[in-house]
């Protein structure tokens, strides 16, 4: 990028020309013509790396969310994925099985815009220190899908009050078990 920018290679001595720092210059067509070839492929060059870094920067605002945290805020740690790199594993881990993301853990200190301090339990998760960068941290959102959170169920005494059951208003549907070949 500095050899676009600036247009001095100090190894060439065609770019003394191109400045006519030379106390003689050359008179010749063809050095007259390289030069001019040269500094237009050099501002063609420059205009695109311009171009290209305009559309790397749209792309990536148009994509990228502000993120930030407040203390007791809470959120998940996300965890690397198979065999794709990251920080975070769980130890023992199946590449196929293994879980996205662990938490929910609630934020107790801010340490900069892009490091929090978790609480995490010592017991449990020991083998991650509690300063986690903001890269690794997803919100942790109450009620995701807004569903309704269903009533919990009555619960009945049997007759010789020891247990408790549920009371079932109806069958809504049944299966046909192949192996056992009957309904359940």
């Amino acid at each position: 990028m500095q050899f676009l920018s600036s247009g001095i290679d100090q190894r060439n001595e065609i770019d003394w020309v191109s400045m006519n720092l030379v106390i003689e210059p050359s008179n010749d067509p063809t050095t007259k013509e390289f030069v001019r070839l040269r500094e237009k492929y050099r501002n063609d060059a420059f205009n695109t790396i311009i171009f290209v870094q305009a559309k790397i920067e749209h792309y990536y605002n148009s994509k990228h969310q502000e993120m930030s945290f407040k203390v007791s805020d809470k959120v998940y740690i996300k965890l690397a994925y198979g065999s794709d790199p990251g920080y975070y594993r769980l130890p023992g881990s199946n590449a196929k099985l293994s879980v996205r993301r662990i938490g929910p853990f609630p934020i107790i200190e801010v340490i900069g815009e892009l490091a929090y301090k978790l609480q995490l339990l010592p017991d449990k998760w020991n083998h991650i220190h509690p300063v986690i960068s903001i890269a690794y941290l997803e919100k942790h959102i109450d009620n995701m899908y807004l569903r309704e959170i269903p009533l919990p169920l009555d619960l009945v005494e049997d007759e010789d009050g020891e247990h408790f059951e549920y009371e079932v208003e109806s069958i809504v549907a049944k299966r046909y078990n192949k192996r056992r070949k009957k309904h359940e």
